[in-house]
């Protein structure tokens, strides 16, 4: 019980971190992280012309695709961080989180698969 409690105190600090793109155009207000995931996973919820199974992916999408910036932050490109260092830097912040708890870590390789390499349709929605 304490990893879920580790994983959970780490993925609430999505709560407090604001979306880089909003803070650099300065956006008042800006949406959190955790705020853009939430949304995101009821966009696909509400999105209708898919079946279930399409619809439970795109949402599992949604809902991981930024956990990882609960540890390294909510990276622009015009934080000069390139592509492949940004994505290699979430995997690993999203290994960590994985390791904290196991129902991540079984869904870990499923969301690196669907997202980052956009194997799915889905991540067009």
């Amino acid at each position: 019980m304490a990893d879920l409690y580790l994983f959970l105190e780490l993925v609430e600090l999505l709560k407090n971190t604001e979306r880089r793109g909003w803070v650099i155009r300065g956006v008042p207000n800006p949406e959190s992280v955790c705020d853009h995931m939430y949304h995101m996973a009821l966009m696909c919820r509400a999105v209708p012309g898919f079946d279930e199974e399409t619809r439970t992916k795109a949402e599992y999408m949604a809902l991981v695709h930024d956990m990882g910036e609960a540890l390294v932050g909510d990276i622009a490109p015009s934080d000069g961080i390139s592509a492949e260092e940004k994505y290699t830097r979430e995997e690993m912040a999203l290994k960590f989180l994985a390791c904290t708890i196991t129902q991540v870590a079984a869904l870990q390789p499923r969301i690196n698969n669907l997202y980052a390499r956009k194997l799915l349709s889905e991540h067009q929605l």
